[in-house]
């Protein structure tokens, strides 16, 4: 008998003499506006936890400013040393802020790229400063004029991959809304 009467409501339902209940509207709209409109909060956290995340894989096969987790001849410390220090530095900043931007690319969803995407600039100075300052509280700090090109490096991977993320994922402005 109850499956009759499911039946019998969904048949009005497609007929269009029933409506939805009050009470399962309000919660498909606010979760559909949820999973739309994701707390910055929490994606700027698992930003940076990828980030992180980022930071461990890189300092295995690449000592920055003579940091590293492996042994202190790493496999991209070997070659860059053979280079000249600005573009040592400068590679160094690129791969260390790839490996974070990469894991942010492929695990963050498409709508918290879209939320992170508006503060894009300032979460990737964030991370870059944040870096850089533990870095230095580490004690691998060497010289201000070498670090430069370290930040640099940084900056023009992040830019570059932020140009690039950008232009695949349609950005909304802060006022602009849904039509949910």
């Amino acid at each position: 008998m109850e499956k009759y009467d499911q039946v019998m409501d969904f048949a009005k339902f497609i007929i269009g003499k029933a409506a939805i209940p009050k009470r399962t509207e309000v919660f498909l709209f606010d979760k559909v506006h949820r999973e739309l409109h994701p707390h910055l909060v929490r994606i700027l956290a698992k930003f940076f936890s990828l980030h992180v995340a980022g930071a461990v894989v890189t300092l295995t096969f690449c000592a920055q400013f003579g940091l590293s987790l492996g042994s202190s001849a790493t496999l991209l410390s070997k070659y860059l040393l053979h280079l000249n220090p600005a573009l040592c530095f400068l590679t160094c900043g690129a791969v260390w802020i790839l490996a974070g931007q990469s894991l942010s690319y492929l695990l963050l969803t498409i709508d918290e790229q879209r939320v992170l995407g508006q503060y894009r600039w300032w979460a990737a100075s964030c991370v870059i400063g944040a870096s850089y300052f533990l870095f230095v509280l580490a004690g691998s700090f060497h010289s201000f004029e070498w670090s430069i090109f370290w930040i640099l490096g940084a900056l023009l991977v992040a830019s570059l991959f932020n140009w690039r993320v950008s232009k695949k994922i349609p950005l909304r402005t802060r006022g602009e809304a849904y039509d949910v």
